[in-house]
């Protein structure tokens, strides 16, 4: 198997996934490179489905329709199903079939030769994968990204915070009160975007904050306080709420014990020291915090060598906008699911309600015919009376007592007669 370079696979897979996240650069394309793969692995592996048919079934599908559209649906070509079918033995149409059944020629159908063991044929076709999905969420926002792109629209951070936006001077507020004995403190709000820095970077933390700020009210997006009191606020974009930090990175090293530490640990076996400890880096990073892993969409910017995370911050701003694009596109599917199946659920409910009231009124139709039976076996005892009253000179008048009771169960039999009801009814609908 030959290998392929990293440049080798990255244009083997740009075709598929060029738009699935902005790449700022082909460095940054590098960076993502697992992500991408991984992602593209994912839509090939979990969308596919499954057509499985029996020999018999292939061969009447070739002979119902073109080679090209069947195979276009089973995801080979005309030529592959073609060499599918010469490898199980199914005959198909030769060339001109179609032709001349549409012009009223008379056409052969080859029979489909016998075969002792057939196992099912099975095809896997590619529904619409997480790609292409993410391709038509940005080309739906387009514009938008076009918008950050050009350079008058260029978010700029000021050296000094002056005029700070409302959100801005509340975090500087907010700031303040902090305890800093830690070297870092996080600042958090319903109101407000968390903000975890030391000290030190305060001032470059809001100054970028602030542009930020004054960028959403350009771009007229609202900035939406969270519901809970242990939350941090969003911003809104299409109905969408995206979350994002600003956070400085830490230096991790192994922790050095001090002289005490060492001597509690030596005189009682343990230790309750940390294991690393953890020193603010300068470096500042913006990330979003409300995406799904393995979108393959940039969720993360911070300082670079030869690019502060100053002038990084329309790179930002369309990440969000892709973020909440690809949030309110799994919205809408999440909705159109649940349609799709709250549909269903009627569905089977109606047909469960058609098998009853099918089942009652065959119950009924029994109930009534053997109502009848009975009925019809009354009139004929009745008859059976009046016959034996003749033959033995009763008289049957109504002023005679065995008169007065056949007049009584003629009436019982008229009234509980189902046919009689049914026709008066004029009621003959099938059950619905």
């Amino acid at each position: 198997m030959q290998r392929l370079g990293t440049r080798q696979l990255c244009e083997l897979l740009l075709p598929q996934v060029s738009r699935i996240t902005y790449f700022v650069s082909w460095r940054s394309f590098l960076t993502d490179l697992h992500k991408v793969t991984w992602l593209a692995r994912k839509g090939k592996e979990m969308t596919k489905q499954k057509h499985e048919f029996a020999r018999e079934q292939l061969y009447e599908l070739v002979w119902s329709e073109a080679m090209v559209k069947i195979a276009s649906r089973l995801g080979l070509s005309d030529v592959g199903l073609k060499k599918v079918c010469r490898r199980h033995g199914i005959p198909v149409p030769g060339r001109g079939y179609w032709r001349k059944l549409e012009t009223g020629k008379r056409v052969k159908k080859t029979p489909l030769p016998p075969r002792e063991k057939s196992p099912p044929l099975v095809f896997w076709t590619q529904s619409e994968t997480e790609v292409a999905r993410a391709d038509q969420i940005l080309v739906g926002i387009k514009e938008r990204l076009d918008f950050e792109e050009r350079p008058e629209n260029l978010i700029a951070v000021n050296q000094h915070l002056n005029n700070p936006h409302a959100l801005t001077a509340e975090t500087r507020e907010r700031l303040k009160k902090l305890d800093w004995r830690y070297g870092m403190a996080v600042c958090r709000s319903p109101k407000l975007f968390r903000v975890r820095v030391s000290k030190d970077s305060v001032p470059r933390a809001l100054r970028i904050m602030d542009a930020l700020f004054k960028a959403f009210d350009k771009r007229e997006l609202l900035v939406k306080a969270s519901r809970y009191d242990q939350g941090e606020a969003s911003i809104l974009i299409d109905e969408e709420e995206v979350d994002f930090t600003l956070e400085e990175t830490l230096r991790q090293r192994v922790h050095q014990l001090t002289a005490a530490e060492q001597k509690h640990k030596e005189k009682h076996g343990w230790s309750s020291a940390p294991q690393y400890d953890y020193t603010p880096r300068g470096n500042l990073t913006l990330k979003i915090t409300s995406h799904y892993w393995g979108t393959g969409l940039k969720t993360s910017w911070g300082d670079k060598a030869d690019q502060p995370l100053e002038a990084r911050l329309n790179e930002f701003m369309q990440g969000i906008f892709q973020v909440a694009a690809y949030r309110r596109h799994e919205t809408i599917k999440r909705e159109n699911e649940e349609r799709r199946r709250q549909e269903a659920e009627a569905r089977l409910r109606e047909i469960q309600r058609r098998k009853e009231a099918e089942a009652k009124a065959v119950r009924e139709l029994f109930e009534t015919a053997e109502l009848w039976t009975k009925v019809d076996l009354l009139r004929r005892y009745i008859g059976a009376v009046r016959s034996e009253a003749r033959d033995r000179a009763i008289s049957c008048e109504l002023d005679a007592p065995l008169g007065r009771w056949l007049q009584w169960a003629e009436a019982k039999a008229a009234h509980e007669d189902p046919l009689q009801a049914a026709f008066t009814a004029n009621k003959w609908e099938l059950p619905r």
